[in-house]
């Protein structure tokens, strides 16, 4: 029974040692399961922040990310310290009782053996007398030093990881004159004519793009952060690049320099590579559209205004192709077989960055609400008695795809 113990003891501690070295370490955000003790951290911590009024939970929210990491020093501490108790207790014999003060091998002991070693305190009167287990306890509190190193160089990293993510949002927020549409950033830029500052644009939000998604890959928590500001979050961030991307793309008139300039095209792909990798890695995307391209025909009538958009997509396509013409005042002469063909184009990128930006939203909790006129604070159900119970939450059902 006792080789048993022993057993799982040193189970634990290599578990332990091997996800915080590969958490820390591995370059491609690989670990044992830190990645899914987040993610059931987030899950608990989004069902409590719902006790709380709408504008408390999302505070609360906000909490989330940074508690992750005092939450994995202290899974890492408490299986080193379990992992080398469970060693002490089932390896030590009764004739290797801990020196001095003359304490038995049980598992108390064992415990208060292995805390105070990987604190680094070294009560000199809890050792054991055993020559190899004195080699042990020494392990023990190198092992200590190089976990606590590892959680601070980890902390550090998050944290810059973190301030690129905010430097990028805010940078490309202040190009925005008009917060509720994101490419009025870009239509500035073409409406004064200067190329090449757009260019240079397009470079910044290619970079900023990459790192991103770098952060997010390299660390898991970064995904799980949520500013004070919601416009910034992760998903308005998404939704802000996938709409100047397709607006340049999609709705320039057709040979316009930009529309298939380097610049643009780096950033469809590093915006296409962030959704493929995130949704692989956090996000499997359970519900998808299905958006089937309408015939010529029925596009050709409701492009000439002679017929109702037949198709939500078909409608929202349209209103921004108006949207960019307006704001870039210019003609809308083009045809509507070219219209038909970038309506294709577009089509085929939209939806899978709708469908991602959809799941992130409703993962992260940006699209849940509290009934509005209806309390559903802790602090109302005690004073209304115990017979009440919170309101039910509702989500927030989009209106259009």
């Amino acid at each position: 029974m006792r080789v048993l113990i022993l057993l799982v003891g040193v189970l634990l501690i290599a578990s332990i040692l091997l996800d915080a070295f590969l958490t820390v370490l591995d370059a491609n955000g690989r670990s044992l399961f830190s990645v899914w003790a987040y993610r059931w951290f987030w899950w608990l911590w989004r069902h409590l922040s719902r006790l709380l009024p709408p504008a408390s939970a999302h505070q609360m929210l906000t909490l989330g990310a940074p508690l992750m990491i005092p939450m994995m020093i202290a899974l890492w501490t408490g299986g080193l310290v379990t992992g080398f108790a469970l060693v002490y207790f089932g390896g030590l014999e009764p004739q290797d009782q801990f020196a001095l003060g003359r304490s038995g091998t049980d598992i108390a002991n064992a415990f208060r053996l292995s805390f105070v070693t990987l604190s680094t305190i070294g009560f000199v009167e809890i050792s054991p007398s055993n020559m190899p287990y004195s080699v042990v306890v020494a392990l023990e509190a190198i092992l200590g030093s190089i976990l606590i190193t590892l959680t601070v160089t980890y902390y550090l990293s998050v944290q810059d990881a973190v301030a690129a993510h905010g430097r990028f949002v805010t940078g490309m927020q202040h190009r925005m004159p008009d917060a509720r549409r994101p490419f009025s950033a870009a239509g500035v830029f073409l409406s004064r004519g200067s190329g090449e500052t757009l260019s240079g644009w397009l470079d910044t939000l290619h970079d900023g793009t990459a790192a991103l998604h770098e952060g997010l890959r390299r660390y898991p928590i970064v995904y799980y952060f949520r500013p004070s500001e919601r416009r910034r979050g992760l998903p308005q961030t998404l939704a802000a690049l996938r709409e100047v991307t397709a607006g340049l793309l999609w709705h320039l008139p057709a040979g316009h320099p930009v529309a298939r300039s380097p610049e643009l095209l780096a950033l469809q792909v590093a915006l296409l590579d962030l959704t493929q990798d995130l949704a692989h890695r956090y996000v499997p995307i359970r519900t998808r559209t299905i958006a089937r391209p309408v015939e010529a025909d029925m596009f050709a009538a409701a492009f000439h205004g002679r017929l109702y958009a037949p198709d939500a997509w078909v409608e929202r396509f349209l209103e921004e192709r108006a949207a960019v013409r307006d704001l870039l005042n210019l003609e809308r002469s083009d045809r509507a077989e070219d219209a038909y063909r970038e309506y294709r184009g577009w089509l085929a990128f939209v939806v899978p960055l709708h469908d991602f930006e959809r799941s992130i939203r409703a993962d992260l909790g940006y699209s849940e609400r509290f009934r509005p006129g209806r309390s559903s604070t802790v602090v109302s159900v005690i004073a209304r008695g115990p017979k009440d119970r919170p309101q039910q939450l509702e989500r927030v059902r989009e209106l259009r795809p």
